[in-house]
């Protein structure tokens, strides 16, 4: 519909690519104001892992985010070195 709507004098490429990821980005930004999956937050006997977790490069168990805000589902990183 994106491209039906806005392809040719009707708009751009610029306004085209964005109208597609629009959504998803929205979705995304405002993910924890609608549910609130952080470890303060959640439910202490919920065993589900927060959706949004491993499922990009900033989120990924073993990154530093999950580690300071969810750090009940925080892994320890392969190439991380252990204290001397």
């Amino acid at each position: 519909g994106v491209k039906e709507r806005l392809s040719g004098t009707n708009g751009c490429t610029h306004l085209t690519e964005l109208a597609q990821i629009l959504p998803t980005a929205a979705i995304q930004a405002f993910a924890g104001d609608v549910i609130d999956t952080r470890d303060a937050a959640s439910n202490s006997t919920d065993s589900n892992q927060p959706f949004q977790l491993d499922r990009c490069h900033a989120l990924r168990l073993d990154g530093p985010a999950v580690v300071q805000y969810y750090p009940r589902w925080a892994k320890s990183s392969p190439d991380a070195k252990s204290p001397s």
